[in-house]
């Protein structure tokens, strides 16, 4: 069964500039707002020649604001070259265009520096890091492609330059404090990132409140002996998201931190780039799909890299199914091949948000049902569900398994219920070619279930 790792957000625990990764429509180089000079003959007043960028300190904000337009813009054109476009006029277009971009932030991050302006200076070092993303999802594209090697070559140079801007990310705040004693208590978790990560995720909010958790056997008859009793959970307000973590979002995260997941390790023929086995090699036609062949401590590792978490069961559940208990993401009506990807009725995984909206939860969220299994942080415990009794410690605790949900595209109508409990030990990247991955394929909710892969 395939895996996944849904990412999720707490409310508030994104501070300052968002600075998540963006894609736009290409603008020619003649839009750029670099200023490059041969030769500098006259600076004026205000203006610092850095290399052949002619830096107006007295303009930086004006500058600035052009920028940020500009990336705005560059983040639909990188989300279609990413998507599988072949065209390399736009591809050239738009590396000539982040080169240009970068050059003049680096300028003035220097500049302003010198100058003694940390507060300005940050605001470019921000620009800069998001433009680093933008370079960094292109890469991930060419890591699976030899399309355009000239082109590779200059991304990957620009990659190093920003690899300085792009670096660890800052800690946060603590957790929110426990709800009322007459709620069930919210699990305690690490300390969350103030900033985004080196990646942006379409986050859906859920509110706060209860929500029924488990089966009732007189409502669902498929209803499984660790989904009993069914009880209500509190949880507080937070983000998820909207669908599963997908192979471009790996690739980039792979190629970023050189890692190599646990399949590789123990040398698997199954791995994220050959779901299948040798021979499967994914290509630019999957890189919407979600990643599979990821272990529970691969799901990990990428969320501490992109500034999120796994969600816990109930943060998992709540999302796919509301608060009202129904038995699927969109009600009780019997899921179809309109609605979600299982029973094997396609042979594959399918691109994330396919079957929206009709497959959707109530809050939005894509994929909860189907096509891949997606790991949480929890561990497999008997119900009722009580977040301070182990099940939600990352290192250690007390269990052998930890909770998949969702189903797969090849699991039956049993398995590809919202309250389903699936269980994994953690250090398995596969158990079947390609049904588990992890949640941003399942969702990010500042929480990776998105990411499960199985």
């Amino acid at each position: 069964m395939p895996h996944t790792i849904s990412v999720q957000q707490e409310i508030g625990s994104v501070e300052g500039d968002a600075v998540g990764a963006v894609i736009g429509k290409a603008a020619s180089p003649s839009d750029a707002t670099v200023s490059t000079v041969q030769t500098i003959n006259k600076i004026e007043p205000g203006g610092v020649a850095v290399g052949a960028i002619v830096v107006n300190i007295g303009a930086q904000e004006q500058e600035l604001a052009k920028v940020c337009a500009a990336l705005d813009e560059l983040q639909n054109t990188v989300r279609m070259l990413t998507a599988g476009s072949a065209d390399r006029q736009a591809w050239t277009e738009t590396v000539a265009r982040l080169e240009a971009l970068q050059q003049q932030a680096q300028a003035y991050v220097g500049a302003l520096q010198q100058a003694q302006k940390p507060a300005e200076a940050a605001r470019w070092q921000a620009a800069l890091k998001r433009i680093g993303e933008l370079i960094l999802l292109l890469v991930g594209v060419t890591l699976l492609d030899e399309l355009f090697p000239d082109l590779k070559t200059r991304l990957h140079e620009l990659l190093g330059q920003a690899r300085g801007i792009m670096g660890p990310q800052s800690s946060a705040a603590p957790s929110a404090p426990a709800p009322a004693p007459t709620r069930a208590p919210t699990p305690s978790r690490p300390a969350e990132p103030k900033v985004r990560g080196p990646l942006d995720f379409d986050w859906v909010t859920i509110p706060a409140g209860e929500f029924l958790m488990g089966s009732d056997r007189r409502k669902d008859a498929s209803a499984s002996d660790n989904e009993l009793p069914q009880h209500r959970v509190y949880l507080p307000a937070y983000r998820i998201a909207r669908t599963p973590v997908t192979v471009a979002q790996f690739v980039a995260f792979v190629r970023a931190a050189d890692y190599r997941t646990t399949a590789e390790r123990q040398k698997s023929d199954y791995c994220w780039y050959q779901p299948h086995g040798r021979g499967s090699a994914i290509g630019r036609d999957k890189l919407r799909h979600p990643v599979t062949q990821v272990s529970w401590e691969d799901a990990l590792a990428f969320c501490r890299w992109a500034g999120v978490r796994l969600p816990t069961e109930p943060e998992w559940e709540k999302a796919a199914r509301g608060a009202d208990g129904r038995i699927w993401p969109w009600g009780n009506e019997l899921p179809d091949r309109s609605r979600c990807n299982f029973g094997n009725n396609v042979g594959d995984t399918t691109p994330v948000g396919q079957y929206s909206p009709r497959g959707d939860s109530h809050y939005g969220c894509a994929d909860m049902i189907g096509n891949v299994w997606e790991w949480t942080s929890s561990w497999h415990a008997k119900y009722p569900y009580n977040s301070k009794d182990g099940r939600e410690a990352l290192d250690g605790g007390r269990g052998t398994y930890r909770v998949v949900r969702g189903g797969s595209w090849y699991g039956d109508l049993r398995y590809a219920r919202c309250a389903y409990r699936g269980r994994l030990v953690s250090g398995i990247s596969t158990i079947r070619s390609s049904v588990f991955g992890w949640s941003c394929p399942y969702r990010p909710e500042f929480c990776c279930s998105e990411f499960c892969g199985c």
